[in-house]
């Protein structure tokens, strides 16, 4: 299986240039806006780079040990944490968000539920006989993702 080139750091570059210059605008309902392009942009990333999936389970299935070792890899996602707790932040002062969100578990859910249409593509398909993956109804999927994460984050007060 051939290593991805730098597909984080890439993921990263485009992710901070494209929240940056919407978030620029400063109109009310952006930082909801900001947070569907994340969604969005990462549930195709792992379409689209489905061996960075497969990587990323393996690494799990070994327990994590290359990681441990690597300050590299456990710097990676800092920019994406980053960008995303600024859009968290302004969707709280501007009382879009709910004041209880932490960044990282934000991106752990849009993880988990992004990596699931790769990871486990196979099996569902078979048992439930619904094309996972790049088939089927993707963009069914990714809004559905992308609803989840955007009711989650939403002030309900």
């Amino acid at each position: 299986m051939r290593k991805p080139k730098a597909p984080e750091a890439n993921r990263a570059r485009i992710l901070d240039a494209a929240i940056e210059e919407f978030a620029a605008r400063g109109f009310k309902g952006a930082s909801m806006d900001a947070i569907r392009r994340i969604v969005e942009f990462t549930y195709n990333y792992y379409l689209e780079h489905q061996g960075f999936v497969r990587l990323v389970v393996a690494e799990n299935q070994a327990g994590g040990r290359r990681l441990r070792k690597s300050r590299a890899m456990r710097s990676l996602n800092r920019s994406i944490i980053d960008t995303l707790q600024r859009v968290l932040q302004r969707g709280q002062q501007d009382g879009t968000f709910r004041p209880d969100l932490d960044a990282v578990e934000i991106h752990k859910a849009i993880a988990a539920l992004g990596m699931f249409n790769v990871t486990n593509q196979h099996t569902f398909s078979a048992i439930f006989r619904r094309e996972m993956g790049t088939r089927g109804d993707v963009a069914g999927r990714r809004a559905m993702v992308t609803d989840m994460i955007l009711q989650y984050v939403a002030n309900r007060s």
